[in-house]
């Protein structure tokens, strides 16, 4: 697996590579005018217990991945020459080690930031969203392992976010027991709820999923899929 981001002209593609004892480590490489200029790329993750890491996101400068073994939420922010930046571990941040799986993990731009959205089961093993922020100096902005910004009975996966001044999140929700439905909500900067509900787009009694949120002048486009011939 690769990613790649792009910072001020600069390309850097992150990359998972066997080539230490056939074990997936994660390497990055920079590119600057079409030319590679790191040789092999440099090292931005070692597993040290011989197990896979997973590559999940890149936002700029900061690697996000996990350890399947642990299933280990962690994050890296590398300097312009592909070492490890200052006030960072070399061995990353974990900033979830909770045990459950993780799905559907986005990372947004917050000024020099990082926000990184994922959904995992809770005590009751339902899925709901949770939410973390770094700062470039390697500390998490919100408590450990993340503050639940979607939660309930049943279901919250697929979230969406979009930063316009504040957070807009879009989801589906699997409240009812019987189909997935897309519903929104508002956050200030530090994921309290604006809106005092969740408010709900679809409301057909059939399966929708895989909602997504852009700008669209002066207003928000949500886009999703709708099963409506089973």
């Amino acid at each position: 697996k690769s990613l790649v981001s792009n910072e001020n002209g600069n390309y850097y593609i992150v990359f998972e590579d066997n080539r230490n004892m056939a074990i997936k480590d994660i390497f990055v490489q920079k590119i600057v005018n079409g030319t590679i200029t790191w040789g092999d790329g440099k090292l931005v993750a070692e597993n040290p217990d011989m197990s896979d890491y997973d590559l999940l996101s890149i936002s700029d400068r900061y690697v996000i991945w996990s350890n399947p073994g642990n299933q280990h939420l962690m994050a890296k922010m590398f300097d312009e020459n592909g070492y490890t930046a200052p006030g960072w571990s070399s061995s990353g941040l974990i900033f979830r080690d909770e045990y459950s799986v993780i799905s559907y993990l986005k990372t947004i731009k917050h000024d020099n930031k990082v926000v990184i959205s994922w959904a995992s089961l809770n005590a009751e093993f339902q899925k709901d969203i949770y939410v973390q922020e770094l700062n470039p100096e390697g500390q998490e902005l919100f408590e450990h392992n993340g503050i639940n910004i979607a939660g309930g009975y049943y279901d919250q996966f697929e979230g969406d976010l979009l930063l316009e001044n504040q957070y807009y999140l879009v989801y589906s929700d699997f409240q009812n027991g019987n189909n997935s439905q897309i519903y929104a909500n508002k956050f200030n900067l530090l994921f309290s709820p604006i809106w005092e509900n969740p408010l709900q787009l679809g409301g057909q009694e059939v399966t929708q999923s895989n909602p997504t949120i852009n700008r669209a002048g002066s207003n928000f486009l949500v886009v999703w899929e709708n099963v409506t011939n089973i």
